[in-house]
């Protein structure tokens, strides 16, 4: 439970932060709407509650944001600029995710009307520093894309059924998702058809929020046509953004309408809440797959795990010893016949190991039909037969024996 504490707080902080750059930026009930919808989120909760990065990279890429806004209308900050700097560093080396982020700020760049050379010149300072700090990180994430161009990742080339995933695990639910979009979609046809006498002025932090989220989204879903690193529910990161967005299309949609303003805010907000799935340990069936392999696995069956992540989760409930050892996991686990893997190949190659006579493969994600085509190939044509041990969105097992 400790370990999962400091998400927990990075998830909290993350809140309050959004609700102030709402208040500050656009109004009081966009930065409460939007905090609100933040912590309503499923994937928010799970997110909070797991002992991994990506609470503090959701955390890091508001206060990114949040200080590069303080130096667009101060570029003179001495202590914006130094926050700014720091927070970026560790941003870039949490996750390659944070990347994204840094791009972002410096395509907005483009855009900026006042203080414009000012406000270019720090920033570009800002980012030569963290260019030379990211050196090292710079290597190290060379070698994690010629890894996966050689081996292959355990994700897939994104559809569009993976760009959507990413607004309903925002959303909670599918028709929420569209709602939101609607929201979206209403708010920019207004402005972009509005007549030249109704102009305003559109505030910087305004155009910031909209690309603050689709940037880094679409940056990261088109990566991913040539490296697979696309994952819905790893948008988190950038869901701060979808929600400031959100507030600010019903704000401008509806900037003559307070009451319906208020009232679809609450109403999304009601919503989220509804559908917010607040048990989500009844997911983890991580314990059932384990059995169910157990009961027929015998010496000579292989079992294939992929993710990696779900290869360790896996053996710490079937041999707790193999997991405690951390430094040798995968050799005990290899001389058990159970293995991870990322692509056909190396599935192929565990399938003609001598003394495997059938073979188990377990994969959580998506579905099965979509994602490995090409593995289930290889082992159709390795065994006569199959059958489904094991299934319960999001986990998957099969056995192929002869």
């Amino acid at each position: 439970g400790w370990i999962r504490m400091p998400s927990v707080f990075f998830a909290s902080v993350t809140s309050i932060l959004i609700y102030q750059i709402g208040r500050k930026y656009i109004s009081f009930q966009v930065g409460l709407f939007s905090a609100l919808a933040f912590t309503s989120s499923t994937i928010v909760k799970l997110i909070s509650e797991e002992a991994s990065v990506y609470s503090f990279l959701m955390l890091l890429s508001v206060l990114s944001m949040f200080f590069y806004l303080i130096i667009l209308k101060n570029p003179k900050s001495k202590l914006g600029n130094v926050l700014l700097i720091i927070v970026n560093f560790l941003l870039v080396y949490s996750h390659f995710y944070g990347i994204t982020i840094i791009i972002t700020q410096l395509f907005f760049l483009l855009i900026i009307s006042r203080n414009q050379d000012k406000i270019i010149k720090t920033i570009l300072r800002n980012n030569i520093i963290l260019l030379i700090l990211f050196i090292p990180g710079i290597w190290v994430l060379l070698k994690r894309i010629s890894f996966m161009k050689s081996h292959g990742s355990w994700l897939s080339k994104p559809t569009f059924d993976f760009f959507i995933d990413g607004f309903t695990n925002i959303c909670n639910k599918s028709l929420i998702a569209i709602v939101f979009l609607a929201i979206l979609i209403l708010a920019y046809l207004l402005f972009a058809f509005k007549e030249r006498s109704e102009e305003s002025v559109i505030r910087t932090a305004w155009k910031l929020i909209p690309f603050w989220f689709f940037i880094p989204y679409l940056s990261i879903f088109l990566f991913s046509f040539w490296v697979p690193v696309f994952q819905a529910r790893n948008m988190i990161f950038i869901s701060p953004a979808f929600y400031l967005m959100t507030g600010l299309a019903l704000s401008y949609t509806f900037r003559k309408l307070f009451v319906i303003q208020y009232c679809f805010m609450a109403a999304l907000v009601i919503a989220m809440v509804l559908t917010m799935d607040i048990n989500l340990g009844k997911k983890n069936h991580i314990r059932e797959v384990e059995r169910a392999i157990k009961r027929v696995k015998t010496p000579a069956t292989a079992i294939v795990i992929r993710p990696y992540a779900d290869y360790l989760a896996f053996t710490y409930y079937y041999n707790n010893n193999y997991f405690k050892t951390y430094n040798h996991t995968e050799e005990l686990n290899y001389r058990d016949h159970i293995y991870f893997a990322y692509n056909p190949d190396s599935i192929n190659s565990i399938a003609k190991t001598n003394g495997v006579k059938e073979l188990i493969y377990y994969q959580t994600g998506l579905k099965w039909e979509e994602r490995n085509e090409k593995i289930n190939k290889v082992l159709m044509d390795n065994y006569s037969h199959n059958e489904q041990l094991y299934y319960l969105k999001p986990f998957a097992v099969f056995r192929f024996y002869n």
